[in-house]
């Protein structure tokens, strides 16, 4: 296992060391999946093949909030405020 020690920038992102995400076949804008549990973070790379598993395991979600008139917009605009009123 490769560490090496990183800083939060001020917006929370986090730089991952080109050696490490080399190591792993990271590209820039690839999708990777972010789990916090206590104290630890987990990235995990999201393969093509688990892309559609991502997009069936939150589809019943999708179509609740579709059923309320939410769309992905909605989301993404209140992910946004949430994320600008926890910089405060």
């Amino acid at each position: 296992m490769e560490c090496e020690i990183v800083k939060a920038m001020p917006d929370g992102s986090i730089i991952i060391p080109k050696s490490i995400s080399a190591g792993i076949g990271i590209h820039e804008s690839e999708p990777l999946m972010v789990c916090a549990t206590g104290d630890e973070i987990t990235l995990k790379l999201i393969e093509a093949e688990d892309k559609g598993l991502l997009e069936r395991d939150f589809s019943p979600l999708w179509n609740k909030a579709k059923k309320k008139g939410i769309t992905k917009k909605d989301v993404e605009t209140e992910i946004e405020a949430y994320r600008k009123e926890k910089r405060i």
